[in-house]
């Protein structure tokens, strides 16, 4: 995995809880099984990303977003 793609997965990881409150937001009142299925398939995402990082880093890369 090259450096700019883990950039990105990261980029992912720190993106999808906000676009899921986001999208839970507008969510009906009375949908919380929505809600619910909503944020538990954000977390999983969230942890596959984070898994497919673990290679990466255990050979001494290291994922880093830049701001210039």
């Amino acid at each position: 995995m090259r450096q700019t793609q883990a950039a990105v997965l990261l980029g992912l990881i720190i993106v999808l809880p906000f676009a899921g409150s986001v999208v839970a937001a507008f969510l009906r009142s009375h949908a919380r099984d929505a809600a619910s299925w909503l944020a538990g398939t954000i977390m999983v995402l969230c942890a596959s990303l984070v898994a497919s990082l673990y290679p990466f880093a255990a050979d001494g890369g290291s994922a880093s977003i830049v701001c210039a």
